[in-house]
């Protein structure tokens, strides 16, 4: 290990001490681990959430004490934090240690390593013609430095327009501007999680130099002695195998792909070519866009190019280029057909120019495959007049190898040819001096273009390319018995010969398996769906066992990847395949799966009740009969924990509290704090918090002594969340402010996006609670802009009720009239809309419109179902009757709502809060004629949201409490408070409210 030296001082990792010039420097553990990581990254920014993820792991750490260590890391090399000559603090983001550091001696730069062989072979095509795009690029390239953001080169068109040509010159400047040069390419064929970085880091360490990457690095290099998957339909299903802690692990990967960049970039400026990204797998994308999001400061420039023509378009690589448009060191060159000068010096004289530019329109891969006799173009037609310069038996050997892939090995080309290396190699040599391939070193072979391959492979019949796919696979397990990195091309290769052999379909179904159980190894999960769902359609639709396990893995990848509509779908497969399979521990876990991917607000939970206590009926004469199920206790406990859900789903409210001991019972008999606190948030979170509030105080008392002993992320922000969630339903604000704090930390060392979306929903409904307006809509943006990143989470529901309250207060709310009308036309009648429309309507001067809009919920009653926005439905439809003056209708409301007396009015999972209910309840008294009542209740709402802190509430109950004192009579009463009402709504921008207040009648004296 080295020894640091920097100025006077020295950090030795070997013997873990700081020396100075009076001799070793004590200090504590993790302020050595802390000042050794800032110096091993000199120079470089230091998140510090990336100094809490390397020194402390795991543990959860305030920035307090983060803070403590850096005063004392600078204490040992005095550094008085003042003039931060060591480490100097970048306000709002992290550290950068400053003073140049030698490690062991001062070692002579390097030269960067040559240019990649697959670019070197591009440059020794004609370029013509680029100049502009070319500038354009390097512009980018040249402000490549140590303080600047990742720089983006995005190369687009249609193909043969010349991407990879322009994007080879700019690797090839690079290279003599003295940038390390790395390239990655997007398989069309395979499914290859994060394909380019895995190629360029091979290149960096060698084929054969897994074992010498960094740690962090190592999900991308699986284990050759990995053993393959069984089949099992429990995995992933274990505590610590959740969707937040798959996304906090996928983080640190990224993290640490990252960082490798950085350090890469840390001796020379870095070029990244990655070709084909329209091709790119959903990992890639998703690193891709951790790398934009990422502020970091690197001489790193990615030069990425792209089809941007039907059908290779890909909406995710149009997001992420509309996403960095604009920036400073971000760039789209969307290349167009060369000019008729560049055309020219491309294919030479002796044509009719302006015809053949009318056929190509200037595409350089079509002008070179202009034929010389006719003039016409035609791509197919171009490669058989250079095919034609071969004998037979090469043209027959590039059309097999055609569906190897655009690029291949010469040893699997042989064995799968079933010629002998150097025969096929003087083949295919004849081919590149054909300019149908090109040789890009090491044996390996790529054709000239994309085109050039599929041209080739469509001349052969599908039985030839079954025929050839089976030779391909049978030759990498000949070649690569137990190389996990064949994985993806084994398993292509076998799926597309299996398709009309029904023989060779177990074999391919089991590789595809395998490939599938590698990709959820690397976080890439979309991948592993995919994986899997071709599994399915290969496998034997009589194996019931296989089938349902199939799904079961399908849907746990779809579950992973943030999918739970598709993966709800996928379940639904296994459930009904399960059925027939005569194994009750996978109708159990099929039925859990279900219920776990299908809840949700506002749903019925009943389908998944049935599946579920059809599964358990069947498990309980299984195992009467004698059957040893492995790890019954802890499946019995989830499927306790997915009943009660279920139950509480279907309004099952009868039926819920036997449930929720039952699983509490096999909590404690399977001695589980993790199963223990799940129970506890379901029934807190889907039970308690629509009904009785008795005896929760222990329970969330309980939920906060299990926390610290909670395996599973996602479960320990639940269980936080649920605490806070009671602490606004109480009006316990400022415990509600120290667990979002909580929250804060915990939800940002997991990097969870959908924890980052419900805190967000948190700090909103604060902030619309206080009554900043302003604050909370901007919150709302946020909130929206969060849900637009999520797979299947819609916030156009949740954006526009925040709007709704937030335009109301603003008193703005005709302008959202519009909204309120087209969302309602799609909505049912209850609908949080509907008595929307009827507010909105009775406060713009509409009672009768109001009145019928409303009719069909007070026909009923407003018998409407208890879920996570009952609360809000009636508050509005409160608002509206009241508005109406209907004492009916008020008096109906009055009975169902005061089950809310002594809480908060809160909606859903944290979306608003409405105040204390009892002004609800003291509006409508007051409407009925029982002033005495209203009085009553509206002096309590008044008390808890003055001591909540909220200057909107408190001043809505403020002017209702006026408007009751008045009517018994108490006009000074009355007319002071409204002086109180209009001077604070006035100091809050509540303009709603300051209007109210100054246009109430007074007493003039």
């Amino acid at each position: 290990m080295p020894l640091y030296r920097f100025g006077e001082f020295g950090v030795d990792s070997d013997s873990i001490e700081i020396t100075g010039p009076d001799g070793v420097r004590e200090v504590e553990p993790q302020v050595f681990d802390v000042l050794l990581y800032l110096v091993e990254q000199q120079g470089r920014l230091v998140t510090k959430e990336e100094l809490l993820d390397n020194v402390w792991g795991d543990r959860f750490v305030s920035e307090s004490a983060l803070t403590t260590r850096i005063k004392q890391a600078r204490r040992a090399v005095d550094d008085d934090g003042r003039a931060q000559w060591a480490i100097k603090t970048i306000h709002g983001r992290g550290y950068r240690f400053m003073p140049s550091v030698e490690v062991g001696g001062v070692h002579p730069a390097t030269p960067p390593p040559a240019l990649p062989d697959e670019l070197r072979a591009d440059t020794r095509r004609s370029f013509y013609g680029r100049d502009a795009e070319l500038a354009q690029c390097l512009g980018v390239l040249t402000s490549a430095a140590p303080d600047r953001p990742i720089g983006w080169a995005w190369i687009l068109g249609e193909p043969g327009i010349g991407k990879t040509r322009l994007a080879a010159e700019v690797a090839n400047t690079a290279h003599r501007r003295g940038h390390r040069v790395l390239f990655g390419r997007n398989s069309e064929d395979l499914k290859v999680p994060y394909q380019p970085f895995i190629e360029v880091i091979r290149q960096a360490f060698g084929q054969d130099g897994a074992d010498l990457v960094p740690e962090g690095l190592a999900p991308l290099f699986p284990d050759p002695s990995s053993p393959q998957a069984d089949g099992s339909h429990d995995e992933g299903r274990v505590h610590g195998d959740s969707a937040v802690e798959s996304e906090t692990q996928r983080y640190r990967l990224f993290e640490a792909i990252a960082n490798w960049l950085v350090a890469s970039a840390a001796e020379s400026p870095v070029t990244m070519i990655i070709d084909d990204i329209h091709w790119a797998t959903e990992s890639t994308l998703q690193l891709l866009g951790h790398l934009q999001r990422r502020q970091g400061d690197a001489a790193i420039t990615l030069v990425l190019t792209a089809r941007d023509t039907a059908p290779d378009t890909n909406p995710r690589v149009a997001d992420l280029i509309a996403a960095g448009q604009g920036g400073a060191h971000s760039t789209v060159v969307r290349l167009l057909g060369l000019t008729s000068d560049a055309a020219l010096r491309l294919i030479g004289g002796g044509a009719d120019l302006p015809d053949i530019m009318r056929q190509t329109a200037g595409n350089p891969l079509l002008l070179q495959a202009v034929d010389p006799d006719d003039g016409s173009v035609d791509m197919q037609s171009a490669v058989h007049r250079r095919l034609a310069s071969l004998d037979k038996e090469v043209q027959e050997t590039l059309r097999l190898m055609s569906v190897l892939g655009l690029e291949f090995e010469l040893r699997v080309a042989a064995v799968a040819n079933r010629r002998d290396e150097l025969e096929l190699l003087e083949d295919l040599e004849r081919a590149v001096a054909a300019r149908l391939l090109d040789d890009v070193g090491l044996d390996r072979f790529r054709f000239a273009h994309a085109l050039v391959r599929s041209s080739l492979r469509d001349e052969l019949s599908s039985a030839r390319r079954t025929r050839m796919h089976r030779r391909v696979a049978d030759a990498l397990v000949d070649l690569y018995p137990d190389d996990v990195r064949h994985l993806p091309e084994l398993a292509f290769h076998s799926a597309e010969a299996a398709v009309p052999d029904p023989s060779f379909r177990p074999i391919a179904v089991e590789r595809l398996r395998r490939a599938a159980r590698e990709s959820m190894l690397q976080f890439s999960f979309q991948e592993a769906g995919e994986l899997i769902e071709r599994a399915r359609s290969l496998a034997d639709p009589a194996d019931s066992v296989l089938a349902a396990s199939l799904a079961l893995e399908q849907g746990i990848a779809e579950t992973r990847a943030g999918r739970n509509m598709i993966a709800a779908r996928t379940f639904e497969d296994a459930v009904d395949t399960a059925r027939t399979s005569g194994d009750p521990v996978l109708r159990v876990e099929a039925a859990i799966r279900y219920e776990d991917a299908t809840w949700r607000p506002g749903l019925s939970g009943l389908d998944a009740l049935v599946n579920l206590r059809e599964a358990t009926a069947v498990l309980d004469v299984a195992v009467a009969d004698g059957l040893v199920v492995d790890n019954e206790i802890e499946l019995r406990s989830r499927m306790s924990i997915a009943v009660l859900r279920a139950l509480a789903m279907s309004g099952r409210s009868g039926e819920v509290d036997a449930a929720f001991a039952d699983a509490q019972r096999l909590a404690s008999q399977l001695g589980s704090p993790t199963a223990e606190a799940h129970a506890l948030c379901v029934y807190l979170g889907q039970v308690r918090l629509y009904g009785a509030h008795t005896e929760t105080d222990a329970m969330i008392a309980r939920l906060e002594e299990l926390e610290p002993l909670i395996e599973d992320g996602d479960i320990a922000l639940h269980a936080i969340h649920d605490r806070m969630m009671f602490a606004a339903l109480m009006g316990r604000f400022d415990q509600l402010r120290g667990l979002a704090r909580t929250m804060a930390g915990l939800q940002e060392r997991s990097h969870s996006s959908f924890w980052a979306f419900i805190r967000s929903n948190q700090e909103a409904m604060e902030a619309f609670y206080r009554g900043d307006l302003d604050g909370s809509e901007r919150l709302a943006e946020h909130c929206r802009r969060l849900a637009d990143d999520l797979p299947e989470e819609d916030g156009a529901g949740t954006y526009g009720l925040r709007m709704f309250v937030i335009r109301r207060e603003q008193d703005r709310l005709p302008a959202m009239a519009p909204l309120v009308r087209r969302v309602l036309d799609a909505a049912d009648s209850a609908s949080v809309w509907t008595p929307g429309l009827g507010l909105l309507l009775v406060e713009t001067g509409s009672p009768d419109a109001a009145a019928e809009a409303l009719a069909p919920a007070r026909s009923t009653g407003f018998d409407l179902p208890i879920d996570a926005m009952w609360s809000t439905v009636m508050v509005l439809f409160i608002e509206a009757m009241v508005g109406l003056g209907d004492v009916e209708g008020c008096t109906i409301l009055r009975e169902r709502f005061s089950r809310l007396a002594g809480t908060n009015v809160v909606t859903g999972s944290g979306l608003l809060c409405f105040g204390r209910a009892e002004r609800y309840l003291g509006m409508l008294a007051l409407t009925m004629g029982d002033v005495d009542a209203a009085e009553e209740y509206l002096g309590i709402a008044l008390e808890a949201d003055t001591d909540g802190g909220s200057v909107l509430w408190s001043n809505s109950s403020r002017l209702w409490l006026s408007r009751t004192r008045r009517a018994q009579g108490h006009a000074a009463e009355a007319d002071a408070m409204l002086s109180v009402v209009e001077r604070q709504a006035a100091d809050a921008g509540l303009l709603r409210l300051q209007r109210l207040a100054s246009t109430e009648p007074v007493t003039r004296v």
